[in-house]
């Protein structure tokens, strides 16, 4: 199960943590969420992936990132 992560408000991407039994994995997953445009990057698009792959970076838990698409 994934669940938000809280804080951010992105247009272009959703960005969610692995919950496992109620409890947080080490795993997070980034994914572009512009379908319409078959998730073409512009520039808004670059500013929030790299808001939420240094929040993971600075997050201590955080062991691996998953990056992909949706639609």
């Amino acid at each position: 199960m994934w669940r938000t992560v809280s804080g951010f408000d992105f247009t272009d991407i959703t960005y969610h943590r692995q919950v496992l039994d109620g409890t947080d994995q080490p795993v997070v997953r980034v994914a572009f969420d512009r379908p319409e445009v078959r998730n073409a990057f512009r520039p808004g698009t670059v500013d929030e992936l790299y808001r939420a792959l240094d929040h993971a970076r600075m997050t201590s838990d955080v062991g691996c990132i998953l990056l992909t698409g949706n639609g």
